[in-house]
């Protein structure tokens, strides 16, 4: 599970103009070692392999062989992903639950809820 959630914290980061050294720990520039445990990405494949989960599916395939030199390129990964969006449809989605009659009342919640999170965020990255 260790490997599952240094990568997914990798993946998710919208942090933009990543080090050389952050990019080396997603996938690696190199070929890769023998025993391929010299990236995240590799380390991921191979704990999916292992409980039989990786398939030849297009995901896998361009996770493993093209988000690597994507993430080289452009030193970035998470700001271009549906995360943002996602995260606010789960929101919308449990406030249009709790204020089943005023579809209204739910969206406005749930921006308000979103827009106080934004600013948490924001004043936490301005004070590191």
């Amino acid at each position: 599970m260790r490997v599952f959630d240094v990568w997914c914290q990798l993946a998710s980061s919208t942090d933009k103009n990543w080090s050389d050294e952050r990019c080396h720990a997603f996938v690696c520039k190199e070929e890769h070692s023998v025993d391929m445990c010299c990236c995240h990405t590799w380390k991921l494949a191979n704990a999916l392999k292992r409980l039989k989960g990786i398939s030849n599916s297009v995901l896998v395939h361009v996770i493993l062989k093209h988000l690597g030199s994507f993430v080289w390129e452009h030193k970035m990964i998470g700001a271009l992903s549906e995360e943002g969006i996602e995260a606010t449809h789960a929101k919308l989605a449990t406030e249009l639950k709790k204020h089943k009659s005023s579809p209204m009342k739910a969206a406005k919640q749930a921006l308000s809820k979103m827009a106080i999170d934004v600013l948490l965020e924001d004043r936490g990255r301005m004070s590191n």
